[in-house]
């Protein structure tokens, strides 16, 4: 009951300076809060805010913007250029029938404005690059969001006070990043101790990865451990181009070496070869996720998708048995989560897949479009029929923000709506891939080799010419690879994310 009081005064207050409260946004913002308040701490958002949230610095009242009404604020421009803003925006519901009209003026004029759709809204943030980096301007420029009279919902801009706001306190934070300086604190390594896996997905992202068997040498394992001992890594994921029960059990003491590492690690499996005594070991280590890669919901799809040994039946046992080992051994802090890689031959099946995830205990479902790396994939991919994926997506969504789950969604594909720049990615500068041959790649998309191990360190990789040069493409509009990305293909558009 005192939350609930607070929650209304809060509401009520906030209202009166012409900001709102929003219990559900306030929720999303971080996956800690969701983990936080499912124990024995705070039993709502407010009541977090009110004793945690306001000292953090948690953003947490949000300007509502209706059909018909325009908000305009001012972006920091110390540089007098612009390559990318930020902008923190958020919406209850996300129709794909709804858009926004984003503009930017410079001392009144416009220069850039754009069309995106209500799914383009990230339910924390929205990150744009433009097309090119823009010089020359003057430092009054501004950023206008305009909602159209016939969008059925709001937009909430969000905002860190929770009284008297003037348009300048709602600052744009713009990009300069320099390709030559890459990041010197901690990166996240994503690693592949060996080229083999237990199942041959042809959608697989590192497919080209295991055309030769290959296992990390020597030379690769003490660079990696150079790094951790020096503070370098902030976490590992493992396993890029296999499965890391799969590698522990039959080729690489994965576990020994993730253990000697003394780092936070998130594995991404199959779950094919999780057992018990293993998976009690990673539950004891510094594990903070896991996730099972499934893009099914049933074994007869399971088996053509993702074709191997053991049996979706008993993947499924494994899942359960690893998520009632987290909660015996007190590790209800583990983000637990399963992925869907949505296809033209699975997507009836997305319905059910978040019922599994519900009935398996995760607390995540990760939903994505599939990659299109080779040809033999080409036509699985909805990017083809548009029309498809958008006419299941609402349903989707709805069941998604009824289900409990915090997920990942796509947005509706656009059609007749024109926009410009693509999605801000940090990829080059706060993470790298080491592959068992000893390749380092600036992120998991294929073709994106910077060096290799055996030949230099990872430090000489890390600000080479070729890093360099691949720094120098994700901020551009052009570059050959980037411009391509499957991760960034909707054109400046963000996936839906919750964290409630």
């Amino acid at each position: 009951m005192r939350s609930i009081f607070r929650n209304f005064i809060g509401n009520l207050i906030s209202k009166r300076q012409g900001t709102h409260f929003s219990e559900k946004i306030y929720l999303r913002q971080s996956i800690d809060l969701q983990v936080g308040l499912a124990g024995s701490g705070p039993n709502s958002g407010y009541e977090h805010f009110i004793r945690y949230g306001e000292t953090e610095g948690r953003p947490h009242t949000f300007r509502r913007l209706r059909p018909g009404q325009t908000f305009i604020f001012d972006m920091a421009l110390p540089k007098k250029a612009l390559t990318g803003f930020e902008i923190y925006l958020g919406n209850e519901k996300a129709e794909a029938s709804d858009f926004f009209e984003l503009s930017l003026f410079d001392n009144g004029n416009a220069f850039y404005k754009t069309k995106l759709p209500y799914g383009a809204i990230a339910l924390n943030h929205s990150t744009y690059i433009l097309t090119g980096s823009i010089t020359g301007l003057s430092e009054g420029v501004q950023v206008a969001l305009s909602i159209p009279k016939t969008a059925k919902n709001d937009i909430w801009l969000l905002t860190k006070g929770i009284s008297g706001h003037s348009a300048a306190e709602f600052k744009g934070v713009a990009f300069f990043d320099d390709p030559n300086t890459p990041n010197s604190g901690a990166i996240a390594i994503s690693l592949s101790p060996v080229s083999q896996c237990n199942q041959n997905c042809p959608h697989c992202i590192s497919k080209f990865s295991r055309q030769s068997f290959n296992k990390l040498s020597e030379k690769s394992q003490n660079e990696i451990r150079g790094l951790a001992q020096s503070g370098r890594i902030s976490h590992i994921s493992v396993d890029y181009s296999g499965d890391p029960f799969f590698t522990n059990a039959r080729y690489f003491p994965l576990f020994d070496f993730i253990d000697e590492l003394k780092c936070p690690f998130r594995i991404d499996t199959n779950g094919a070869y999780v057992d018990e005594e293993n998976m009690r070991r990673v539950a004891r280590s510094r594990l903070f996720a896991i996730n099972f890669s499934l893009d099914a919901a049933t074994g007869e799809t399971h088996r053509r998708l993702r074709p191997g040994k053991i049996s979706f039946e008993t993947i499924i046992e494994n899942i359960r048995l690893s998520i009632k080992i987290l909660q015996e051994t007190g590790r209800d802090d583990v983000m637990t989560s399963a992925n869907f890689s949505i296809m033209r031959s699975n997507v009836d099946e997305v319905f059910d897949f978040v019922t599994l995830c519900q009935q398996l205990n995760l607390k995540n479902v990760n939903f994505s479009h599939v990659h299109v790396y080779q040809d033999d994939t080409n036509s699985e991919s909805l990017s083809n029929f548009p029309e498809i994926y958008n006419e299941v997506y609402n349903k989707l969504l709805a069941q998604l923000l009824a289900s409990g789950l915090t997920f990942h969604i796509p947005p509706p594909y656009l059609q007749g709506l024109e926009t410009h720049g693509r999605r801000r990615c940090f990829t080059p500068w706060e993470s790298a891939v080491i592959l068992s041959n000893g390749d380092v790649q600036a992120c998991c998309v294929p073709g994106t080799k910077i060096g290799n191990l055996h030949t230099s360190s990872f430090d000489q990789i890390w600000s080479s010419k070729e890093a360099q040069k691949f720094r120098q493409q994700a901020t551009s509009p052009d570059g050959a690879i980037c411009s391509q990305c499957a991760f960034f293909a909707h054109r400046g558009i963000s996936e839906i994310t919750s964290s409630r």
